[in-house]
């Protein structure tokens, strides 16, 4: 994957996907970084409805807590949960300030894919 060859010659990089995970972008285990998943009408809030307060806090809590004798699987889960909530927690901001001042077709789901990427290119800015 080209963004694992960039990454080994020091250039950061970040590979999206508007259209669900991507084989093409997942890239050899260990290199690089994992992608990031939008939805093509963006980012929604994470746990928008929670059943205690400090929710979010607790999913973290639960699932950083791993030891020794913890599995494979457990690990990989607990890895993958923490990863995919930081980079929800990054990414959201950026993406909700953008404008996009060009016009899309309304109902096109093609055309909210184009939107979603002219919005991820203005969080490089």
């Amino acid at each position: 994957r080209l963004a694992d060859v960039l990454t080994q010659r020091g250039m950061p990089t970040s590979t999206f996907s508007v259209f669900g995970q991507q084989v093409v972008l997942t890239g050899e285990a260990g290199e690089g970084s994992s992608q990031f998943v939008l939805g093509s009408l963006g980012l929604p809030k994470f746990n928008a409805n929670p059943s205690i307060n400090n929710m979010d806090d607790v999913i973290k809590g639960l699932n950083n807590d791993t030891s020794a004798d913890s599995g494979f699987h457990a690990e990989t889960w607990s890895h993958k949960l923490t990863e995919s909530l930081a980079k929800h927690e990054l990414l959201k901001p950026f993406v909700d300030e953008t404008i996009v001042n060009t016009a899309f077709p309304e109902g096109n789901a093609v055309a909210d894919q184009f939107k979603m990427v002219t919005r991820i290119m203005q969080t490089q800015q």
